[in-house]
């Protein structure tokens, strides 16, 4: 069952001329269908660095980039994007989704831990 627009009318509405497309996932039974728009927005858009962040891409991190090779980059914890310069931040992540698409590494953010 799904509620709001079909992935592929929510693929149909983003502009020719965009520059990101990130997409976010809060809950694990909701990827499969995410997982399916994501690919329908790389079939679409070949040139146009995917983002991808929520609860499960933070706790699925490394078998998101393995088994996702759509997605340029993750967004992990804090939301990155809610800070954002356009300019500044659409250069970085076309630098990081460079390296990621070519390196495949995986990637990992520093997020405070507690000492004990």
């Amino acid at each position: 069952m799904a509620i709001g627009l079909r992935s592929e009318e929510i693929v149909e509405r983003i502009q020719p001329d965009t520059d990101l497309v990130g997409v976010t996932c809060m809950f694990s039974q909701d990827w499969p269908e995410i997982r399916r728009m994501i690919t329908l927005v790389r079939r679409r858009f070949p040139g146009i660095p995917i983002v991808a962040g929520g609860s499960h891409i933070t706790a699925t991190l490394g078998f998101t980039l393995d088994s996702t090779p759509e997605i340029d980059a993750c967004a992990i914890g804090q939301n990155l994007l809610q800070h954002r310069q356009e300019s500044r931040l659409a250069k970085s992540l076309e630098d990081l989704a460079h390296r990621v698409r070519h390196h495949r590494a995986g990637l990992h953010a520093k997020r405070a831990r507690a000492t004990v």
